[in-house]
């Protein structure tokens, strides 16, 4: 069965690669990045430059919600430390459909600074405490990382 949410949201966007696909595949986008400064790369993509913790880009996804609906998608490849990770699953995962799909990359111990990161918190431990039906794909999008994947299920919306 194929799936294809009507809204996906990158966040943590670098090249605009994941967003690219989303695009392609039809469905309308949102792309979040404080490092990269992306054009617009078609009609159904809307890129916002900035943090992804900060309420005033929070608000902007929200109108984008209200025009297009629910989050079906998001692929989380930010910061890759435990509370803005945290933070992040807080803000959006408000926003999501019912049975969305939440796409964390990077779930590796790799991706624990202790100058950072709380002690003995990671993205690991970020990944254990998300709820959900979840799985993890070892070298799918790049060798050496794992991807986890969240089936969010009624409950979290």
């Amino acid at each position: 069965k194929t799936y294809k949410p009507k809204l996906c949201l990158e966040i943590g966007i670098q090249t605009g690669m994941a967003s690219a696909y989303m695009c392609a595949a039809g469905s309308h986008v949102i792309g979040i990045d404080i490092l990269t400064d992306i054009m617009e790369m078609s009609d159904n993509f809307h890129f916002i430059h900035g943090d992804s913790t900060d309420y005033n880009i929070y608000d902007e996804v929200v109108r984008l919600v209200e025009e297009y609906g629910r989050l079906g998608l998001v692929f989380q490849d930010s910061s890759h430390h435990y509370l803005p990770s945290k933070r992040e699953w807080w803000l959006y995962s408000q926003l999501l459909a019912p049975n969305a799909i939440w796409i964390c990359d990077d779930i590796t111990p790799a991706f624990h600074d202790p100058l950072v990161d709380p002690p003995g918190k990671g993205m690991m431990q970020y990944f254990d405490e998300l709820p959900g039906d979840k799985r993890l794909y070892q070298d799918m999008l790049h060798f050496g990382n794992c991807q986890g994947i969240v089936i969010c299920d009624d409950c979290l919306c």
